[in-house]
């Protein structure tokens, strides 16, 4: 046996083990002796967890971030982030101007022609992460009444409407009344729906600021004035833009839009530009 080959054998395979615990095992060693003196650290012992962490609703750190946050805040979970958003939202409980409140929401619900009558290849460049049965009205429907229905809003301003006519029957259910405004030259809108026992139409006025001959896009919108049974009055605006056209065109169709509002109403009017 050749000893010589032996030692060289085990003095190389030996370096490797002690060069792997110098380049592991030793700086381990440091970390934990490092944690050690910062745990004994006396500015570390000082930090206490606040007695009202989680944030309550009498103490919401959204609304008061002045005080610093304790060291290890707990993770919140979806739902709870999702309440503190909802209570930053409604801080405000009372009006500030006195008189009757309404509750509003606004929605671009997808017109199909955006959406799923897309051929694929633009469908995937718009909607990458979208299957493409996610995207039909047949599924979005279902979604978009129960979305509503927990709303229970007063007066909707809906853009993109394509399925008018089911939208009526569906929201007819839940006590709404509504008005559509159809595009010249495309299938898809606007509408604004209402509870038929808060209010009712008085006047209505439908804008269409384009010639369809010299633009495939018309932009519209639908001016309504409501009265509450209670008598107050206001408008209520839904408006369908398309920002890919002249600057100067745009802002001309906005004073248009202006000069059709009665002066001393209240105003509530969406601009969704597609």
């Amino acid at each position: 046996m050749d000893y010589l080959n032996v030692m060289k054998s085990a003095l190389y395979y030996g370096g490797i083990g002690i060069a792997g615990f110098v380049g592991v095992a030793f700086p381990t060693l440091l970390m934990i002796a490092k944690v050690a003196d910062w745990i004994n650290d006396p500015h570390f012992q000082e930090v206490e967890m606040k007695p009202d962490w989680p944030p309550t609703t009498e103490r919401n750190w959204l609304h008061n971030p002045d005080p610093v946050k304790p060291a290890f805040a707990p993770k919140q979970s979806r739902r709870q982030k999702r309440e503190e958003r909802e209570a930053a939202a409604t801080v405000i409980t009372e009006p500030i101007i006195p008189g009757p409140t309404i509750r509003v929401v606004q929605y671009n619900i997808l017109a199909d022609v955006h959406a799923a009558l897309l051929p694929p290849r633009i469908l995937k460049q718009r909607f990458p992460f979208r299957s493409r049965y996610s995207l039909t009205w047949s599924f979005r429907r279902q979604l978009l009444i129960k979305e509503m229905k927990d709303y229970d809003a007063d007066v909707m301003l809906l853009a993109d409407v394509d399925h008018f006519d089911d939208l009526q029957s569906a929201f007819g259910e839940l006590g709404y009344d509504g008005i559509f405004c159809k595009r010249p030259t495309t299938a898809d809108g606007c509408a604004i729906f209402y509870k038929r026992d808060k209010m009712q139409v008085e006047t209505q006025q439908v804008l269409s600021f384009q010639d369809p001959s010299a633009h495939p896009n018309t932009n519209v919108a639908l001016i309504l004035i409501l009265k509450l049974h209670s008598g107050d009055r206001f408008h209520a605006i839904a408006t369908q833009f398309d920002v890919s056209e002249n600057p100067n065109e745009l802002r001309a169709q906005a004073v248009t839009l202006l000069q059709s509002i009665t002066l001393g109403l209240p105003i509530i009017m969406s601009v969704p530009y597609s």
